[in-house]
């Protein structure tokens, strides 16, 4: 399996067969069976794949495959009603959209799984709504855990007024304990990093010894896999009946449309470019979501454009890096806080203006002259 990589460069992960059989065998976080049946919607280097082709298939139910290319709703809803499908995957962004453009799509299919970032309260409210009876569950786990680390079933009622929707508890076969930086369990309720152990745990890194022996770790506890535990690098707590809340990230990565984005990886790819003389990436976020991600370059002198430099980084990177350009960094120099740095996000143009609420007015991509209009990114339905 691969994770999405922040410069094009996606990291193999070494996900054995018995991980995927944890996935799906002897679990109760949706119904597994001879009559249900799974939507494969994920291309198969990513992890997601491995729940939706066999949950079914290795449960005596069926898989139905969607054609390849990106999903148009109106095919997919249409696929979903012929094959008489009972269980979906979706990430969160398109999970969000299904609910605001298109909730008949789902409308009548029992189990529904979103993830892979913060659920937005407000669109897992108004899905409650729309499509009662649906078993919506929150699925939480990064690649190196297979797919689905824990799972939390969403009821009707059970999200209180400002209250984020928890990740849940471990699926069977897997272990999470939340540590301190010495790597010392923390009581419940307090702030920690998450480990995960168990049957799902991946081998490690393709051809990255240094890396694996950063993340997975030797077993202190018992009950790791092939005596390793993965440090997940999310901060997570531990409610007293036994359920795990997300809280953030212990390093600079963030989730942009459900890819993983390391800014410390972006900030390297930049920093590399001769017309950039200092760089500073962040993540940008809009209530408890991630928005993107926005930096600030401090030229070196050169004479590129603007568009030249995004070019540049485009080639090695997979989203364009949003920034206005500074001749020199935020003072103190010495350090940048990120709570001052722009924060990207749609509705805005390449330069940092905001747009009118319509979009940029054009009357299509190919008419827009605006970079990030070109790539679909401004906003207007138009422009898409």
């Amino acid at each position: 399996m691969y994770t999405s990589g922040s410069t094009g460069r996606p990291k193999g992960v070494l996900v054995p067969h018995r991980a995927v059989v944890r996935l799906v065998r002897g679990q109760d976080y949706v119904t597994f069976g001879p009559e249900q049946r799974f939507l494969l919607l994920a291309p198969t280097a990513f992890d997601a794949s491995t729940f939706e082709l066999w949950g079914g298939l290795l449960n005596g139910g069926t898989c139905v495959v969607a054609p390849p290319g990106l999903p148009e709703l109106d095919a997919l809803e249409e696929l979903i009603r012929a094959e008489r499908v009972t269980c979906v995957w979706l990430t969160a962004g398109l999970f969000n959209q299904v609910v605001e453009q298109r909730p008949s799509l789902l409308a009548g299919v029992p189990q529904v799984i979103t993830g892979g970032e913060v659920l937005s309260v407000r669109h897992v409210q108004r899905a409650l709504e729309q499509w009662p009876g649906v078993r919506l569950v929150n699925g939480y786990g990064p690649t190196e855990g297979t797919t689905f680390t824990c799972a939390h079933w969403i009821k009707p009622g059970t999200l209180a007024p400002g209250e984020a929707v928890p990740i849940g508890r471990p699926l069977a076969n897997t272990r999470c304990h939340v540590v301190d930086g010495e790597g010392g369990l923390v009581p419940s309720g307090v702030v920690g990093e998450l480990w995960i152990g168990g049957e799902g745990v991946a081998l490690g890194y393709v051809n990255d010894a240094e890396l694996t022996a950063a993340k997975f770790m030797p077993d202190r506890w018992g009950g790791g896999s092939d005596g390793r535990w993965y440090r997940t690098g999310d901060y997570v707590r531990c409610r007293a009946d036994g359920v795990l809340e997300f809280v953030g990230r212990k390093d600079g990565q963030v989730k942009v449309r459900g890819y993983r984005v390391e800014v410390g990886e972006v900030e390297a790819q930049l920093g590399q470019h001769p017309g950039v003389k200092a760089c500073a990436v962040g993540g940008g976020r809009r209530g408890r979501r991630d928005e993107g991600v926005g930096g600030l370059c401090g030229g070196g002198g050169g004479r590129e454009t603007e568009e030249e430099k995004e070019n540049e980084g485009a080639g090695r990177m997979p989203a364009p890096p949003w920034r206005p350009s500074a001749d020199r960094m935020p003072a103190p120099q010495r350090r940048t806080s990120a709570g001052r740095m722009p924060v990207p996000r749609q509705g805005m143009s390449g330069d940092g203006t905001a747009m009118p609420a319509g979009g940029c007015g054009a009357g299509s991509r190919s008419a827009c002259r605006d970079t990030w209009c070109r790539r679909g990114l401004c906003g207007s339905t138009r422009c898409r």
